[in-house]
């Protein structure tokens, strides 16, 4: 099944997180998706040069009309960047996967009955299935924090990937 990824997905996986093997996996195995309206998001970013190569190497483009605006709902849209409403719309008119790491729309995701992930998710499974060393994962979730991407546990100076993550599971248990 593909995955549609919003911007800061992209960026995590890009230049922030350094995970651009991870990128070619999840492309290999499933197919990455970017909207016309994340896409300017990602390549106005400082990085710019890096995004335009990045996005060309490893993304495809969603260039279809959007259908399933409609299917958002209503106390979330008007709440929603463009870029995150493309990202629900095209994984509910594709029946993609989505990659997000903003809290609302996750929210709205989950409220849309979407498949949902995000970077730690995408990371996690890629440890799960050695695309990705767990040593570098941590270092990757360092990474993340060092350049301010927001963690929804710190993670300790002594923790490696599975203990993290288990501690991000634990946290979000019973939502």
């Amino acid at each position: 099944m593909p995955l549609v990824c919003d911007a800061s997905v992209v960026f995590n996986l890009g230049h922030r997180g350094r995970l651009e093997t991870l990128a070619a996996s999840l492309n290999e195995a499933c197919g990455l998706l970017i909207t016309p309206d994340v896409e300017p998001e990602v390549t106005c970013d400082p990085h710019g040069g890096f995004y335009d190569e990045f996005l060309r190497t490893h993304f495809t483009r969603f260039d279809d009309a959007l259908t399933a605006l409609a299917a958002i709902p209503a106390d979330f849209s008007p709440l929603l960047g463009d870029g995150e409403r493309s990202v629900l719309s095209v994984a509910r008119q594709r029946r993609c996967a989505v990659a997000i790491d903003e809290t609302l729309a996750r929210k709205a995701a989950l409220a849309m009955g979407l498949e949902l992930t995000g970077t730690l998710g995408l990371m996690d499974m890629a440890v799960h299935r050695n695309w990705l060393d767990e040593a570098l994962a941590m270092e990757a979730v360092h990474r993340l924090q060092q350049n301010r991407f927001f963690l929804p546990v710190k993670p300790g100076a002594n923790d490696d990937f599975p203990e993290y993550m288990v501690k991000v599971k634990k946290k979000f248990a019973g939502r």
